[in-house]
């Protein structure tokens, strides 16, 4: 006759399998986590780079949806609807947050830009308003490179462009300044994303497009 468990045994069983499953499950989070993360960073990556080449290619903006396949955009309202003389911010999700990173297109002195924020983030926003004010304003042909054009003396005229290549240089330093303010509130894969330093890295800068490139 076979003995069946005991009820200390059969505690001992359940506390251990508690135990097991308790290191495991926030393992398996995180895996899923990372996956997540990873996804969205190529895909973040991808439709800057449709985006930029539709512009390129056609010389102006298009529903996003007409520009990029990548999934994970709000496909209502500011998707459907891209200015080429002005700015939208269209959500995208990340894991189960679906407005962790806002996708930012913008187009100001006849070029277009894109830039990358954790969502709602004024302070990232307004400096790279500053980068795309001051890269136009440094173009060949705007009414501020004319004036310097204009200055007859040569150091007075090369001046007059350091200021304006300067203003660009402090602009783009200032925007590479402000960190992410999503981290603090963020959860799962979208907190994970903020804290990545490829996010960083691609979100301290503007991807511009005009003339046949884009500046990565």
């Amino acid at each position: 006759m076979k003995k069946g468990f005991t009820m200390i045994e059969l505690i001992f069983v359940i506390v251990i399998l508690g135990i097991l499953a308790a290191v495991a499950i926030p393992r398996l989070a995180a895996t899923r986590d990372d996956a997540e993360v990873a996804k969205a960073v190529t895909n973040l990556s991808t439709a800057i780079s449709e985006v930029t080449a539709y512009y390129t290619a056609q010389g102006q903006f298009a529903p996003l949806s007409t520009m990029s396949n990548v999934v994970g955009f709000d496909s209502t309202g500011a998707a459907k609807d891209i200015p080429n003389d002005g700015k939208v911010i269209i959500p995208f999700k990340v894991g189960s947050e679906s407005n962790c990173v806002d996708f930012v297109i913008n187009t100001t002195g006849g070029s277009g830009s894109v830039q990358i924020i954790d969502h709602g983030n004024s302070e990232k926003l307004a400096a790279g308003d500053a980068v795309t004010k001051a890269k136009a304003a440094a173009k060949a042909g705007s009414d501020e490179m004319k004036k310097c054009d204009a200055i007859a003396d040569a150091d007075e005229k090369a001046a007059c462009i350091k200021v304006l290549t300067d203003a660009v240089s402090e602009a783009e330093n200032k925007l590479k300044a402000v960190g992410t303010k999503l981290s603090s509130t963020a959860k799962g894969a979208c907190r994970t994303l903020m804290g990545l330093e490829s996010f960083k890295s691609m979100s301290s800068k503007i991807y511009f497009v005009g003339g046949g490139s884009v500046n990565f």
